[in-house]
């Protein structure tokens, strides 16, 4: 009874599969011959043309598959899906799983037999394909049969990385070439974007390298963190890997999404060479980046690498300096202001939001001084400095005003921004005490640093801007004689002008940190120096000299920042702060804060 059943359910079954191969082979062309033997176990069997069954042969129950050899593909899709669900050895997918396996052992006979066999090249077991198991394990003659059998060499893993991408990873650069030359894609990207060209870069396989540049290989693909093939090159010290992507016109410039550039990165590990030849090829040093090349190069300790950009940019601003400029290029767009040696307005040169400085008056010493001035800022590289971008030095006329063009800050004085915030009026942007003080002290230390004075520090010359919260320095190095031609000229400023200097000595870097110590008592108070003292200028001075007088600050001022102020106002110039000591203080009371 219970024989019969089975016997009757193993013919159902084989009905089934007669209505499946003949719907198989009308749509592929394929003559399929069923011969079961219903007393014995179930077992199916693939075989090959010409090793046709006798149907009157009672053996095992028998499936065999003829392809009209019409040229085309060994096995068509829906083949491919019917075997891989059902799981019998048929159609050759079988004989794929093997095919894999075999690739993956590297066994070069059983991978031959098996392609002999017809098994499809393309075939995957566990999500893996046998060209993936060949391209990553570096195994050549696999990879060249795989690549006569068909197979698709852009064909990805169920994790979606593919054959030239495992190739590049692991340096098998036969391999690479083999799949090069049958056309495979060398853009395609893996889930996170890493591109073939990217992973050899990143890890220094040269040869590589050149292979997918040489295949057009998109040298500026990034992945999905922004990186580029020629910064992951200069953090790994791989040299000759970024010579070659810089002469393939790789963007030295783009920083990745965290604001890393290319000579950020080989600056902060410290590959001198790779610094060197970046530098050489044109890439951008502006330290107004987020990042600045030359900080984290000292900070990590790499003073070679912060030599050779320093170097490098003095050089370049030197020759940018020489440039001369038509005035017709500078549009009057807005005026900003004016003092008593020289009005400033707003205009555009070359596309870029420009501020130009006009002198009011001129002297026999006015072009070497202001020629002196502009050559000064040019060898800066320090992101709380305005930076100049051209200085009209040439062609002009005994009566023509000398003109200075540097980047526009929008946020205005910083003697304006105590102005309004003393009288409540709302302004775009805030700082805090802090942040002011921190900014401003990183300024005359890099000038001082620099061996260069600014010698006409106050408040109206530190400048804001909204964009990125900026703080700079500006008018920096401008002497007397071109900034004021009358003693009544100089009373406005005389306030933050040190001791010292208004008794008749040179000025010297300590009277500096005197001016710096002024400008540290406005923005404590929000008041103007002395603004509460009722004697008229001349008695202030005198007072000033003498060492009697300094502004007051807030009673509840905090100890330490009091400390500082009254550390830089000391009467004898000997015994105040340098820049560094009073960077020092600030930067301390900025991680206290945090």
């Amino acid at each position: 009874m219970l024989r019969e059943a089975l016997r009757a359910l193993l013919r159902q079954i084989t009905t089934t599969l007669s209505w499946v191969l003949e719907a198989l082979r009308a749509s592929t062309g394929t003559s399929m011959v069923v011969a079961p033997r219903l007393d014995l176990p179930l077992k199916f069997n693939i075989m090959e043309r010409g090793d046709w069954p006798l149907r009157d042969d009672r053996s095992d129950c028998n499936i065999a598959c003829r392809r009209a050899a019409d040229g085309r593909p060994r096995y068509s899709d829906q083949e491919n899906r019917i075997g891989s669900v059902m799981g019998f050895t048929w159609f050759g997918i079988g004989k794929g799983r093997q095919l894999v396996q075999a690739a993956k052992e590297g066994d070069v006979e059983q991978v031959a037999m098996l392609l002999r066999k017809r098994a499809n090249p393309n075939a995957k077991k566990a999500g893996m394909t046998a060209l993936f198991y060949a391209a990553s394990s570096g195994r050549v003659p696999i990879a060249m049969m795989l690549v006569e059998a068909g197979v698709d060499v852009n064909k990805s893993t169920s994790l979606g990385e593919y054959p030239i991408y495992i190739a590049a990873a692991n340096g098998h650069a036969e391999v690479v070439q083999i799949l090069v030359t049958a056309k495979a894609n060398v853009n395609k990207v893996k889930k996170d974007g890493d591109s073939a060209l990217y992973i050899a870069a990143a890890n220094g396989h040269t040869r590589i390298v050149e292979m997918l540049v040489a295949a057009k290989a998109d040298v500026n693909k990034t992945n999905k963190t922004g990186d580029l093939p020629i910064k992951m090159a200069a953090q790994g010290g791989f040299i000759d890997i970024v010579r070659i992507l810089i002469g393939a016109k790789a963007d030295m410039n783009k920083c990745d999404e965290f604001g890393f550039s290319t000579i950020y990165v080989a600056a902060s590990h410290g590959e001198d060479e790779i610094v060197q030849l970046l530098i050489d090829a044109g890439a951008d040093m502006d330290p107004s980046k987020l990042f600045n090349p030359i900080h984290i190069a000292t900070v990590n300790g790499h003073r070679n690498c912060a030599k050779m950009i320093k170097q490098a940019m003095r050089a370049a601003r030197a020759t940018r300096a020489l440039k001369h400029v038509p005035r017709d290029e500078l549009p009057r767009l807005e005026y900003l202001g004016s003092g008593v040696q020289a009005y400033v307005y707003k205009s555009e040169y070359h596309g870029q939001d420009v501020a130009v400085k006009v002198f009011l008056r001129r002297n026999k010493a006015s072009i070497p001084i202001l020629d002196k001035e502009f050559d000064l800022i040019c060898r800066l590289e320090s992101p709380n400095i305005v930076q100049p971008i051209v200085v009209f030095r040439e062609n002009i006329g005994p009566n023509e005003p000398l003109q200075i063009v540097t980047e526009y800050m929008d946020g205005g004085s910083l003697a304006t921004y105590l102005r309004m915030r003393r009288e409540h009026v709302p302004t775009a942007f805030e700082f805090s005490t802090v942040e002011l003080a921190l900014a401003i002290t990183k300024g005359v230390f890099d000038l001082h640093t620099n061996d260069i004075m600014h010698r006409n520090l106050k408040s109206s010359n530190v400048l804001l801007s909204s964009t990125g919260q900026h703080i700079k320095l500006s008018d920096v190095g401008i002497p007397p004689v071109l900034q004021y031609d009358r003693m009544s000229d100089a009373l406005g400023a005389a306030y933050w002008v040190a001791p010292e200097v208004l008794s008749g000595e040179e000025h010297t870097f300590a009277s500096d940190i005197y001016s710096l110590g002024i400008v540290l008592a406005e923005i404590e108070t929000l008041q103007r120096p002395y603004a509460n003292v009722t004697k008229n200028v001349w008695e202030i001075l005198d007072d000033v000299k003498r060492g009697e007088i300094r502004p007051e600050l807030m009673a509840d001022c905090p100890p330490s920042y009091r400390k500082v102020v009254e550390g830089c106002l000391k009467r004898d110039p000997i015994e105040r702060p340098n820049a560094l000591q009073v960077l020092e203080c600030f930067v301390f009371a900025v991680h206290a804060n945090k």
